[in-house]
């Protein structure tokens, strides 16, 4: 089962154990996914690939809404800046 699974009403519930990074990190996706304007989308997008992920994340969490991102037609002058955070993520 996905530790970060939504429920139907868009609630997170976090285990126990989760760390910060992850809770934050699967926040800032969440919004990813939401965001409308181009500009915050590349904010959100820089604070994932400065801060990073942690690897008690599951990989459907993080590369679900980077793909997203990607095929957004605002997004397309930042598709390199997108596979590179991706890419980052994934060697990390």
């Amino acid at each position: 089962k996905n530790p970060f699974e939504e429920t139907a009403d868009g609630d997170v519930y976090y285990p126990e154990r989760c760390c910060c990074i992850a809770v934050c990190a699967h926040q800032c996706l969440r919004l990813l996914q939401q965001a409308s304007l181009s500009s915050t989308c590349v904010q959100i997008l820089s604070g994932v690939h400065n801060i990073g992920i942690c690897c008690c994340m599951d990989p459907k969490s993080v590369i679900i809404p980077l793909l997203h991102a990607f095929k957004l037609p605002a997004l397309k002058n930042f598709q390199q800046h997108i596979l590179n955070i991706l890419n980052k993520l994934v060697l990390d």
